[in-house]
């Protein structure tokens, strides 16, 4: 049985395999601007913390991203 990381990377994967079928160049992904865990995990999937408008503990945030209010954390994963 996987873990939670363990299928979280899996299905990384997979959409990583599928974005690079299709000629994509860059995956992107949001989080809260306090979730520190998904900040420490992503980061260590290999994903860049995008710079933004302004900082939240130390992490770069885009206000508005998801609408008035909805500001987010913004991380990009260059492919091969």
């Amino acid at each position: 049985m996987l873990g939670l990381r363990d299928g979280l990377v899996q299905d990384l994967e997979d959409v990583r395999s599928q974005a690079e079928q299709w000629g994509c160049r860059r995956l992107y992904l949001t989080s809260e601007p306090d979730n520190q865990a998904a900040h420490a995990g992503w980061i260590a999937l290999g994903f860049v913390n995008v710079p933004g408008d302004h900082e939240i503990n130390g992490v770069s945030v885009i206000t508005d991203f998801k609408g008035p209010g909805r500001s987010r954390a913004v991380y990009q994963l260059t492919l091969s």
